[in-house]
Parts: structure tokens; sequence; C-alpha cells
């Protein structure tokens, strides 16, 4: 144990140790186990309240933050050591930052946010427990990046040395004795930049948690526990409290989730195995299967589905429309969220159209309900302003040139099960209007390449990811162009041309309108401004303001909360909780035990 080591305090009880392990739902797509609860055992540096209200160290015993946020000082405990007994110290963060990220043998890409200022973050060691990140520019969002789950910043060195020429003679044989066809393919398997989610595929690899992989089969992986975890609770127990993990693999999760539930074979599961249609016949087997359903809000997301159109559409007159506020008002007006919400989400939602929670700073009451209500007489009225005629049954709306007006709206067949019926009735709704809309589904790869290279009418999604913590952390996906993860390099939903643009300093893409270029501003100068100023909360409203009454991605309800169903012999597990950027994480599950 670590000699100034990490308490922490139970939700409920002190623990006793189990030997029953804790069964769990997951799936192996090839990348490793994929599981909610093995995501949200991860430890990174930095963690965060179950409310999402402050972050706390975890791995890292502390942190400096310079006062002109040019440098972030981090301490970490002395004797913690890795789950093989080898120890952690300051040398395992240099070896990520030199050997890992910054070796062009391995072709790791630099996320964005390790370069502010487009310079990489600098990193001296002090001492054996303390590191010093050095930034070009302010970064006051230091602790917000670091605090991603996806950013561990770390890397076992006694273990990856092994597969590396310059510093072990064996490393090629050692790589292709355990398969790899080079060293650097099995430092890429061992090893990452980010997350090193390789715990969750290779037994062999050394990790911080407080379970490790021990095997995997076709049907199941077990986890066991981490003899040298640096945690214990407040009468100095050495966590977890339960011996291992099973976690039941199923590439049907959404099927099987909800039959293991009712069965009472599950101690946890989430809304990866369960759908929100699950919840009544949940509900009414609890009392048989042993365990507690529960309905958590989402922090991580602001409404269940919503649209933005493409503004940089190749088609003229589709551009023209599109760009016209008119046309996305009249859209919003046509849809009526209330049949949607009963339809569709059991009437646990509500008109919701801003892309971003009331949680945000900045937000203002009006923002979330802007152009929500239902009223076909004005959104045809808007359309008549515009000068978009009807057909001569005055059934379809019509182009100059006689054709109908036809949205088609792109989606992925691998996200939201909800998501066709929710289409459907979007379908039946703008009928009203003259607006002919058609849900088209293809494969998650191929959407993808279709909106990169500006190919679609519109682009729908839930606003996941639209957390105020994740938008520190990386960029307010949400908020600007393309409303999608990544950036003009990976990932669209819209607009790709608009960020190319933006990117390039114009030197490539589509020139946004004034509203869009001031966005992009006011992110920089958000971002770098320390969180909760005035200033920081003066550029985060203007953002939102922009975007709301712009409507650039228009929301159609609120997002339906996430079901949850844990057995009544789990102990310290949350009945009722909430859902963030962070998952589980705030919610200690090496506290938790079952009951014998």
């Amino acid at each position: 144990m670590p000699t100034d080591v990490s308490v922490v305090r139970p939700s409920q009880f002190i623990g006793e140790y189990s030997a029953t392990p804790l069964k769990l739902l997951g799936t192996n797509g090839g990348a490793g186990i994929e599981s909610q609860f093995t995501e949200s055992m991860n430890q990174g540096l930095f963690t965060t309240d179950p409310g999402y209200s402050k972050f706390v160290a975890n791995v890292a015993k502390g942190w400096d933050l310079a006062e002109d946020g040019k440098s972030l000082t981090i301490y970490f405990r002395e004797g913690m050591k890795w789950s093989d007994g080898d120890d952690f110290t300051a040398n395992d963060i240099v070896f990520w930052h030199k050997e890992v990220l910054q070796n062009e043998d391995l072709g790791f890409p630099v996320p964005e946010r390790y370069s502010p200022g487009g310079e990489l973050m600098g990193l001296e060691k002090i001492d054996d427990y303390t590191v010093k990140f050095t930034f070009s520019i302010p970064y006051f969002r230091s602790i917000e990046v670091f605090a991603r789950d996806e950013d561990i910043l770390i890397a076992p060195e006694h273990f990856i040395k092994r597969y590396m020429p310059s510093y072990s003679d064996g490393a090629e044989a050692l790589a292709k004795s355990e398969g790899y066809g080079s060293w650097q393919l099995a430092v890429q398997a061992h090893a990452n930049t980010t997350a090193q989610m390789g715990f969750t595929k290779d037994p062999l690899l050394p990790t911080l948690n407080p379970w490790v992989l021990e095997d995997i089969s076709s049907t199941s992986s077990l986890w066991v526990r981490n003899p040298f975890y640096w945690r214990v609770d407040t009468s100095g127990n050495q966590l977890p409290y339960a011996d291992s993990l099973l976690i039941q693999l199923t590439d049907k999760r959404e099927t099987t989730g909800p039959i293991k539930t009712l069965a009472g074979e599950l101690d946890f599961t989430d809304y990866t195995g369960l759908a929100l249609t699950d919840y009544p016949v949940l509900k009414a087997g609890e009392a048989k299967g042993g365990y507690t359903v529960s309905l958590w809000p989402r922090a991580d997301q602001s409404h269940a589905m919503g649209f933005a159109l493409n503004y940089t559409h190749s088609d003229p007159y589709t551009n023209k429309i599109f760009n016209d506020v008119k046309f996305r008002q009249a859209l919003s007006l046509g849809l009526d969220r209330d049949e949607i919400s009963e339809n569709v989400f059991f009437g646990l939602v509500e008109p919701y159209t801003a892309p971003m929670s009331p949680l945000w700073s900045g937000y203002e009451d009006w923002m979330g309900t802007y152009f929500a209500e239902h009223d076909v007489e004005r959104a045809n009225k808007l359309l008549d302003e515009m000068g978009i005629a009807w057909d001569a049954n005055n059934t379809w709306r019509i182009r100059p040139d006689g054709e109908r007006i036809i949205i088609t709206g792109t989606w992925a067949t691998e996200w939201l099960p909800y998501s066709q019926d929710v289409f459907d009735l979007m379908s039946l709704q703008w009928k009203d209007i003259g607006i002919d809309f058609q849900s088209k589904f293809v494969e998650e790869a191929a959407l993808q390449t279709l909106f990169v290279a500006n190919q679609t009418d519109v682009g729908l999604s839930n606003s996941d990811g639209g957390s105020e913590f994740l938008a520190r952390g990386d960029y307010p996906i949400r908020l600007m162009p393309p409303w999608h993860w990544g950036d003009a390099d990976c990932c669209a939903m819209a607009a790709y041309e608009w960020r190319t643009w933006l990117d390039s300093d114009g030197d490539t893409g589509i020139e946004p309108p004034a509203d869009v270029k001031r966005i992009y501003e006011l992110v920089t100068l958000w971002q770098n401004e320390p969180y909760g100023t005035e200033d920081y909360v003066a550029y985060i409203n203007e953002i939102l303001n922009i975007n709301v009454k712009n409507l650039y991605y228009v929301g159609t309800v609120s997002s339906p909360p996430a079901v949850y169903a844990v057995s009544n012999n789990l102990m310290n597990a949350p009945r009722e909780g909430v859902f963030g950027p962070w998952g589980e994480v705030p919610y200690m599950l090496d506290t938790w035990y079952v009951k014998e």
C-alpha cells in the first residue's frame, strides 16, 4: 500500500470481503471487453463527485495549477504499485510522454488537446512522485482535459520497455512470440496514448484498476482483485471488497440484458443492456427477480434526438432554404413533441430544443423550449413568407423547378433503438407543413464517409457528449460545426465544409456566416478562461445564445432517463443516481460487494 493511501467513504456500509463475483453483462467485439462497468473502473489521474460539481484527486494525490495557467504540477503517492507489484512512479508518466506519445515509430495520433497554442505540452520530472506539465499558453482547462476518462497519461514503463528495441534486444522476438508481426504492433496493443483500454483484452498488462483481467472465453470474462490496489475505506480495509467480476458476454446486450435481469442472473445491469421500453416489464418483475430497477436522469446530454441541416449543401436551392432561419423555425414548430414523448418515451420526456442541458453555465430558462411549441399554422406562414409554394394538390412544398422538397435523414443502423419510431413521427408531422422527410439507414462507417463528403441533407443524433465537463476537456461538439465528435479530420454530422474552412483559416472549405465564426472565436476564449469567472460565464452564454436563436442543431424532446437494475444483494451500489459523462465512475465501484 502507498505511504499516503487514498481513503474513500463507502456510500452506505463498511463492506465485507466477498468471494461471490459481481455478475455483469458485456460484449467482446474483438477490441477487448466492452462494458460500462469496466470503462467506469478505469482509474485516471482525476475524477469527479457524483453531482459533477467538482474535480477530485484520484491516481494523483493532488495538483497545483500555476496562477498564470502555464504549468500544472501533479503529485503522486509514495509506495504506490502496479497490479504486478512493480513501483508506480513519475517515471511512468515521463515514459508515456516521451516514448509512447511522441514515438513516431508507433504512429499514435497526438490529440489536439495535448498541444495548447499549437505546441505539445512539456513535461518535467521533479522527483519520483512529482511531475510538472508546461504549456505555451495559459491552459486553465488542463484539469478538465486530464480528468477525461480517455486521458490516463501513464504507461507501465517496466512492462512496455520489453517490447521496444531501444530498451531490449529481445523485443522483436517477444512480440512475435505473442503473435504480433512487429514490436510496433505489440506496443500498440499493450499501450495507448489515451485510455489504455488494453486492460480489457490483455491479461498481462499491469494496471492501477481494482480488478485485473484473468481469463476470457467466448461466453465470459473473469476479473480478479488487484492485490496492490491503492485505496482503502475509512476503517483501513483495502479495496476492492469483491474478489472478482464475472462478465457474461453477448453480442446482443439489448435482448440478453432484460432476460437475465428478470431471471435474477445479474447483479448490475446498466443502460447499455436495458432500454426504456424494458422498464415496465422490469418494474413488474422486481420482487421475483430480486432487484430494484430505476431511472437515472442523464447529465451527459440534453435531448433524445435532434437534427442539424447540412448548411453547406451542394444543391444551391437546398443550401438557400437550409440557411434561412425561418425554414428551421418552421421545421421546429411543425413537430408535435408531446406526441413524440407519449408514443416513444411513455410520457417521461418533455419538449426540448436546446443542444445543451440546463446544467450548463450561462444557460437561461427560455433556451430549452425556444420554438418548441407545436404550431402548424405559424410554421406554414413562415414557409409562405419564404416563397416556398405548394404543389397543385396542396400536399407538398415544391422547389422552383416544380420538384417536391424532400429531406433525407441519414442515420446509422448501430445507433439508438428508438430512432425509427421518432423518425416515423417526424415524417408524419412534417407532412402537415408540406415537407417530405424520409429516413435512410446506413452503416456507421459509410455514414461518416457521406457526412465528410458533404453528401447528406441532415444529421440526426441525440446530444450525447454534450456536457459542459466534456466540452471543456475537448471541445463543445454540439455547439459548433460539424456538431459531432472529432474535428475536421474525423467525424461530422452537418456542415463539414464550414469546419474545414475554420480549421484551415479559410484555405479550404466553405466560409460560414458571421455567427458561426463568432462561435469559433468564443470557444477559444471560453476554453482559455478559468472555470466560473465572470468572463467564462459571459463567453459561454453568448455561445449558447447564438446556437439557440439560430436553431443550428434542433432538439425534439429531452433525453430519456437511463434504465438501471441493481440486485438487492449488491451493497453500496446506488439505487438512484445520475448518469453523466464519466458513467458510474463517481459511485466508487471498488466499494461494491455481494452480501453473502
